[in-house]
């Protein structure tokens, strides 16, 4: 996996140059290559699919790394990045922040106000409520209605 530490690097190592902006996008991409990089060692990553929540892709992971698959604990990390921003499902009622965050493309800001809310005033009822909270896409909500209960 030489090869792999190096592109990974390299791909990091961008990211010092990136600005605040492209930062995010630069990580994302060094996200992706190391889930393809970890995942496609083992099996076609066509395999990776399914809604999960996140303690299940956790466990997945877990059994994976028993079962054979070798990589670093950041590389492993961004697995989870890459399946939290495409295959996970979020209770949107009892996720904290840091869950909720990537699972609606949303800042880290965006998300400590939905939870907020909900502390302050109840649960969710839908995805109309939830698109009242500033910051919050109607659009992208609409693009992963699938990935959010209540």
């Amino acid at each position: 996996m030489p090869f792999l530490r190096v592109f990974v690097a390299l791909l990091t190592g961008l990211l010092g140059a990136a600005s605040a902006a492209g930062q995010a996008s630069s990580s994302n991409r060094v996200d992706e290559a190391t889930f393809h990089a970890i995942c496609a060692s083992c099996h076609n990553i066509t395999l990776v699919d399914g809604l999960r929540t996140e303690e299940e892709w956790r466990d997945e992971i877990n059994q994976m790394i028993k079962i054979g698959a070798r990589g670093t604990e950041e590389q492993f990390a961004r697995v989870m990045r890459v399946l939290a921003r495409t295959l996970t499902m979020v209770n949107i009622n009892s996720a904290n922040a840091r869950q909720i965050a990537p699972v609606l493309d949303v800042s880290d800001a965006v998300a400590v106000a939905i939870v907020k809310r909900r502390e302050s005033t109840g649960n969710y009822k839908g995805l109309d409520d939830l698109a009242k909270i500033p910051g919050v896409d109607r659009q992208k909500l609409q693009a992963r209605k699938d990935r959010i209960t209540f």
